[in-house]
């Protein structure tokens, strides 16, 4: 609990604390997720279920740490939770939130640079040639667009980051398949559906090795009950989504639209297998690709969750929250404590905690 929420300045850090041995003792890093399957689960389903842990961080269960199976205690702990009208809805909320403090919003502004003077951060200047000083800069930009393509010069002071960065494994990216269904005498299906293929290995091999599209994937179907996400009762609103191999250099190139939506329409296929019906009850569809992710947010290669866990040593190649570069700072999924929403919600805390102590001022929490 330590780890993730609070800065993670260097493996040293990590040996202060009074209970480290304990810790890693328990958290045993040296140990994969598909190990500790191995010792525990003899069942193949229930060995199917904690290697789904791994891809929660966008990784592959055969490297990621075994700590990851702690995902399952946090679920049963505290359950998992819906906002009505869908993600979208906390953007709307937390974006007011903000008006309500007092934070200016300049949108469609696109950043070309973040500027630095004498090894600190300055402001950031803008696609239009202006120009915004500040005291402190925060960046959720992914770490390698910061410190390869924001950041110029600070050669030496940025070495170390940027050495770390070229070393750690992008990534899952994710193929999704977003419908619009009738409702009908069908029985409804759960708000979370996970079909696990017969090979599992497979689609990390496709995924890792060889970077292709796998072609019996594990699917996730999200359908929530929730009125205020279709334009009427009779609707339901599925997201689906696979995992998929990261688009462009080393990775796959999605931009065949033609490959795509055939694509699209053999997992619709596989799903109607398993015996739920799709396309009878047909409204609308629709797909997304990582290289749509890509140009949407300019997550690099559409990568879903910054970084990969692959391996002990995944954690310490993230970027760190506080930038050698002073009065910069990063939150996201390629910085600590990773990817994911409730980790990425965790990395903006730390950062305002950061921010406010450095400038002797506490993060209002009303």
């Amino acid at each position: 609990e330590p780890f993730v929420e609070s800065e993670l300045r260097s493996p040293l850090s990590l040996l202060k604390r009074a209970s480290f041995l304990k810790d890693i003792l328990t958290i045993a890093p040296w140990k994969s997720l598909r190990k500790l399957a191995d010792e525990f689960l003899p069942d193949l389903h229930l060995r199917f279920i904690l290697d789904r842990y791994a891809t929660y961080s966008g990784s592959d269960p055969r490297k990621a740490p075994a700590v990851l199976a702690s995902i399952a205690f946090v679920e049963e702990s505290f359950g998992a939770w819906h906002i009505k009208g869908g993600l979208g809805t906390l953007a709307t909320l937390v974006h007011q939130r903000c008006v309500d403090v007092g934070v200016d919003f300049h949108f469609n502004s696109r950043v070309v640079e973040i500027t630095t003077e004498k090894g600190r951060a300055t402001g950031i200047q803008l696609a239009d040639g202006s120009f915004i000083a500040a005291d402190a800069v925060v960046t959720n930009a992914d770490a390698s667009i910061t410190y390869n393509a924001l950041i110029k010069g600070n050669t030496t002071k940025l070495r170390k980051v940027r050495r770390n960065l070229s070393k750690a494994d992008p990534s899952i990216a994710g193929f999704s398949v977003l419908l619009g269904v009738r409702k009908d005498e069908s029985e409804p299906l759960s708000h979370h559906t996970v079909l696990f293929p017969d090979d599992y290995d497979a689609e990390f091999n496709s995924i890792f090795s060889s970077k292709t599209p796998v072609e019996k994937p594990t699917i996730y179907i999200c359908a929530p009950k929730d009125d205020a996400m279709t334009k009427d009762m009779t609707l339901e609103s599925w997201s689906i989504l696979v995992n998929a191999p990261h688009h462009g250099v080393n990775g796959f190139d999605w931009s065949n639209q033609e490959f795509n939506r055939t694509y699209a329409n053999s997992i619709i296929d596989q799903i109607e297998e398993h015996g739920i019906p799709i396309r009878t009850r047909l409204e609308s569809f629709s797909f997304r690709t990582p290289a749509d992710l890509e140009t949407a947010v300019n997550a690099p290669g559409g990568s879903i969750y910054g970084t990969s866990s692959n391996g002990a040593r995944a954690a310490f190649m993230r970027a760190k929250n506080r930038s050698p570069i002073k009065n910069l700072y990063c939150v996201g999924g390629s910085a600590h404590p990773g990817g994911g929403l409730p980790l990425v919600g965790m990395s903006g805390e730390i950062v305002a905690n950061a921010v406010g102590g450095a400038r002797n001022v506490q993060p209002l929490r009303n």
